[in-house]
């Protein structure tokens, strides 16, 4: 206790201790699969009391991780027997209606965002979050792909600011496109899509808000039987290269909501249209020819969209296991729609579902190595929540959602390091590219004593064999439940 009393006489905020509330409720993540033990929980309440954790963390070689939204797909975010940085007392937003910006601090979430915006009347929106609940801060740190990505790019396409603290503690704000140095500008790059967790603590942002081209969005979902996925895709393969970059139109593979009237393993087609609801309905109408057995049409501002929609795909805590998979142009071919309706049919727990992200458009304006993100010219993003209830069919739901992954992977060019996974192969390659070796120098420039570091850090060694589940006893799940290596 002795420690924790030093601690807690270096900083304004607070520190909680297991068994508190407080602590508790910060252990708590979305994928309840992802548990940790942590020594200790702090709260900042500003950058300084980050640099003084980091550097009383340093001195007392103690492991430290930060807890944005607390989303993190393998429970990065905590660790065990170290200190967890929790931003939820970070939570200031300042809008400048002249410049059209929002500076807010990396303990909001995307609803927080939102409902700000909507109180404003200002018409102003972000490149955001389609789950509300996702902290910024990872969130952008990692590309941010939004429903209207096509049209305005990815998050990372509209910051233009970040606080950061760095591994020495040094508390440093870095502006596009104005460096102080080669150092701000390498960093700055790799804020863009480098991942959270590896380069320093982001305390705060300052994005670039935007208008939709319309007050109000189209916004509709198309619901039809998993059965009909091949003829549904071998359009929608190709027809989606001909639309706009103003309609964005999502893919869903799961059961049917309950206002269905009937569950069943469906393909959802969720279209957002930035434009009139009048032309959004003419673009998405092709679809309609293949008589979905439900629909859910909205004309509304993209604000009351993101609130009312953001919650859809949460895990809520249950346990679940999460991967991704990035496909080119013209890749949703019969092959892997067969796949599709093979593993979703398959699937040991109904509450499981996977989508794709429609993408291109204005995210393929910047070169893959312009930022840290480099799946510019991919046209879906796909991820993967294989969910479960019961702890005794863990295994066979990492296995179900494990192959039915590298089935697609052969067809795809990559995955999303939002949707980190620590069992994925060569997961440097998959998820930064030929960006990596860029990543690793940086790394090592800015954090050379590996302050910041887990097991799927850009600068760390582990790499899991491919795995066979057809020979269970040759499989090791333990990247699962870790946050280190060696």
């Amino acid at each position: 206790m002795k420690l924790i009393d030093e601690l807690k006489s270096i900083i304004g905020g607070t520190v909680a201790l297991p068994n508190e509330s407080a602590y508790l409720h910060a252990i708590t993540l979305d994928n309840g699969r992802a548990q940790r033990e942590p020594a200790a929980i702090i709260f900042p309440i500003n950058a300084k009391d980050i640099a003084n954790v980091l550097k009383f963390s340093k001195q007392h070689k103690i492991t430290v991780t930060v807890r944005g939204g607390g989303h993190s797909a393998n429970g990065y975010c905590l660790n065990n027997s170290g200190f967890v940085i929790d931003m939820c007392n970070l939570v200031a937003k300042h809008i400048d209606t002249e410049q059209s910006t929002l500076r807010m601090q990396a303990g909001v979430s995307w609803l927080d965002v939102y409902q700000f915006l909507g109180a404003s009347n200002t018409g102003l929106i972000p490149v955001g979050g389609a789950c509300s609940t996702v902290g910024v801060g990872g969130f952008i740190l990692g590309g941010g792909l939004s429903w209207v990505s096509r049209s305005l790019g990815m998050a990372i396409d509209s910051l233009l600011e970040i606080m950061i603290v760095t591994a020495d503690g040094d508390i440093k704000t870095i502006q596009r496109d104005a460096y102080k140095s080669k150092e701000d500008e390498d960093l700055f790059w790799a804020c863009q899509g480098g991942g959270g967790g590896n380069f320093g603590i982001v305390v705060e942002m300052k994005i670039q808000l935007h208008r939709t081209n319309t007050p109000t969005i189209f916004g509709g979902s198309l619901s039809f039987p998993i059965e009909q996925i091949q003829e549904i895709l071998s359009f929608y393969n190709e027809w989606i290269l001909t639309v706009p970059d103003t309609l964005a139109v999502y893919g869903y593979l799961g059961m049917t909501p309950p206002e269905a009237g009937q569950q069943v393993q469906a393909l959802c087609l969720t279209a957002v249209y930035n434009g009139s609801y009048e032309e959004g309905f003419e673009l998405i109408s092709p679809l309609l020819k293949f008589k979905p057995i439900y629909t859910n049409i909205y004309n509304t501002s993209l604000i009351d969209y993101e609130i009312a929609n953001g919650k859809f795909t949460l895990v809520e805590n249950r346990d679940a296991y999460i991967r991704s998979a990035v496909f080119a142009p013209g890749a949703l071919t019969p092959e892997v729609a067969e796949i599709f309706k093979r593993n979703m049919l398959s699937a040991p727990s109904s509450e499981s579902f996977a989508t794709w992200m429609h993408t291109g458009g204005r995210i393929k304006a910047k070169r893959p190595d312009e930022t840290a993100y480099p799946h510019r010219e991919a046209e879906f993003v796909f991820q993967l929540k294989t969910i479960w209830d019961d702890p005794t069919t863990a295994f066979s739901n990492v296995a179900w959602g494990y192959q039915f992954v590298e089935e697609l992977l052969v067809h795809a060019d990559g995955g999303y390091v939002n949707y980190i996974d620590p069992l994925l192969h060569d997961w440097k390659v998959q998820y930064y590219g030929p960006n990596i070796e860029r990543l690793e120098k940086i790394k090592k420039h800015v954090d050379p004593e590996n302050v910041f570091h887990f097991q799927q850090a850009v600068n760390s060694d582990f790499n899991p064999e491919k795995l066979d589940f057809s020979r269970p006893e040759t499989v090791d799940l333990s990247p699962l439940n870790r946050t280190n290596f060696k």
